[in-house]
């Protein structure tokens, strides 16, 4: 990525991480070329922190491969700050990747460790990666295809999460023989979006089906819903 899709995405990425409130925590990984990271663990978002980031962000020049596999894969095995907490992964990139199926199984398989989003950078960006991603990780794909773009759009996501209900979820169907349930793992419950399970039974529909998760400001122990 670079010129005018770099460009971009530096803004939006700062107008990501400038909106953060004081108790959220971040880290910024870029993967062109290698995946270098800001930080060994999350940080928290104070004005110092984020002027890291941000100066982190303006050294950055398009060289080299789009390395997204191995990006994901490092984010993915950063240690959660504490229980319950929900974490967010936001790809920022123009799609010029070819490991898509790759990356599509690696979120799949982890949706209840992080949520994925996708921003889409330029007019002729890889719609098929970024409705992809934003697909299998059950959200939504956002593309912005302009610098004026970049501010309402990172307004727009910030919306979207900004009221996490539960995480780390699970969902059990003790007494009903339940089965080909989609999704394998369920990803975290935002106010805008609500837990979808699909599958089949046998037999008579009966016995209950659990949600289990971690919910509100430092919850330790697990909530449960029937």
């Amino acid at each position: 990525m670079n010129g005018f899709p770099l460009d971009v995405s530096k803004k939006l990425l700062k107008n990501l991480v400038g909106g953060l409130r004081s108790n959220d925590q971040f880290n910024v990984i870029l993967f062109v070329g290698t995946s270098n990271i800001l930080s060994d663990k999350s940080l928290k978002a104070n004005s110092g922190n984020l002027q890291k980031a941000f100066d982190f962000l303006d050294k950055q020049e398009g060289s080299g491969g789009t390395e997204l596999l191995p990006a994901l894969e490092r984010a993915l095995k950063l240690p959660r700050a504490k229980k319950g907490l929900s974490r967010s992964i936001v790809v920022v990139t123009d799609g010029y990747i070819d490991v898509e199926a790759e990356c599509f199984n690696l979120v799949r398989r982890n949706l209840n460790k992080a949520n994925l989003f996708a921003f889409g950078i330029g007019s002729s960006v890889n719609r098929h990666l970024i409705e992809g991603l934003a697909h299998v990780g059950g959200g939504l794909p956002f593309v912005v295809l302009n610098e004026k773009e970049a501010g309402p759009i990172a307004e727009q996501f910030r919306q979207y999460i900004a009221t996490p209900v539960m995480s780390e979820i699970t969902v059990s169907f003790p007494g009903f023989d339940a089965y080909d349930i989609v999704p394998d793992v369920v990803p975290d419950v935002f106010s805008q979006r609500p837990v979808i399970v699909m599958g089949k039974w046998r037999g008579k529909a009966g016995g209950d089906i659990l949600i289990q998760g971690h919910v509100g400001k430092g919850a330790r122990d697990p909530h449960t819903c029937k």
